[in-house]
């Protein structure tokens, strides 16, 4: 009878290991109760957005038919797509490597008005809806300059009705660039970056955890002749929604 229960015992333990050892599969997240900016005060343009599901399998898909939106007049699905990354890690202390790997999909939008939607899709036999919540465009910048750009002045007031500002002028090449930017009542700074379209070099500054109401960033220098886009993302105090603002200049 020990004996029985000696190997009982050996048995659970080895099912047990066994089970333990089997990675749980990753449970799927939805961003929901999202607050979304329009992007511009005109009804001719079209502001776009994203729902993001990740934790997907390599099996798994949003049934492409079943993605509906509550709501057309306030947002219409746009798009569907669905990406697979894989990363790969060696760490030199340990000499050791891992490496990651992931499905996700986004659900692309357009923002028509101001208002409540519901957007409903379906993977597998299993419903899932993500409340949205879309805000009329507000002009987040209370200044900005950089250095170098139209006589270095503040441009603020041309994100008055879009968040997109494009035209603007390299006065000069201009070495030890800067960007200052300064948010309004409401809104905080949480990311910069500027992009080389000639190179295709990227410099950014963020502040994720602690967004700044005041935020610069150095530049380097900037070529007259050269083209370059400017990306300025904040972030509103009240509903943690994020709004991005743009401007390209040569």
């Amino acid at each position: 009878m020990k004996r029985m229960m000696k190997k009982l015992t050996g048995i659970v333990i080895a099912l047990t290991m066994l089970f333990s050892a089997i990675p749980a599969s990753a449970a799927i997240s939805v961003e929901s109760d999202q607050v979304l900016y329009m992007t511009s005060t005109s009804s001719s343009t079209t502001s776009y957005a994203s729902i993001y599901v990740s934790g997907l399998s390599s099996s798994q898909k949003i049934t492409q038919s079943s993605v509906k939106s509550s709501k057309t007049s306030v947002a219409s699905v746009y798009s569907l797509d669905r990406y697979a990354s894989s990363s790969n890690y060696y760490y030199y202390e340990s000499k050791t490597s891992s490496s990651s790997s992931g499905t996700s999909s986004s659900i692309g939008l357009k923002l028509k008005k101001a208002g409540t939607a519901t957007i409903s899709f379906k993977i597998g036999s299993k419903t899932y809806k993500s409340k949205i919540t879309v805000k009329s465009y507000t002009n987040p910048v209370k200044s900005i300059t950089i250095s170098g750009v139209n006589s270095s002045k503040t441009f603020a007031s041309k994100t008055k009705s879009s968040n997109s500002v494009s035209g603007l002028t390299l006065s000069k090449t201009t070495k030890n660039a800067k960007i200052s930017v300064t948010a309004k009542s409401g809104w905080k700074v949480r990311y910069i970056s500027l992009y080389n379209s000639d190179t295709g070099e990227n410099y950014s500054y963020s502040n994720y955890s602690n967004p700044k109401t005041s935020a610069s960033m150095n530049l380097g220098t900037l070529t007259k002749g050269k083209s370059y886009s400017v990306y300025v993302t904040f972030v509103n105090t009240s509903n943690g929604a994020s709004l991005s603002t743009s401007y390209t200049f040569s």
